[in-house]
């Protein structure tokens, strides 16, 4: 099927990537799920790492203050600035 071919080419390209990354997930998405993104983080392994707002909306980036805060803080973390 359509959806095998497609899950065994991602998880083929998943297995290529050799850079951290670094995911943000927002608990109040109501245009992405966190279902790809969980199976995108099983399939990267320690390379993934997931940060969670559960009361952040979509544009994580046009959150509260305080949610920016931590929002900006988490990347800068990430490269270690």
């Amino acid at each position: 099927s359509a959806w095998s071919t497609t899950a065994a080419t991602a998880q083929k390209n998943c297995s290529g990537i050799r850079t951290s990354i670094l995911l943000f997930q927002a608990g109040l998405d109501n245009m992405v799920g966190p279902e790809g993104q969980e199976i995108f983080l099983k399939q990267i392994g320690n390379r993934g790492t997931l940060r969670r707002f559960p009361d952040g909306k979509h544009e994580l980036y046009m959150g509260s203050d305080t949610q920016l805060k931590e929002y900006w803080e988490e990347i800068l973390s990430f490269y270690q600035l």
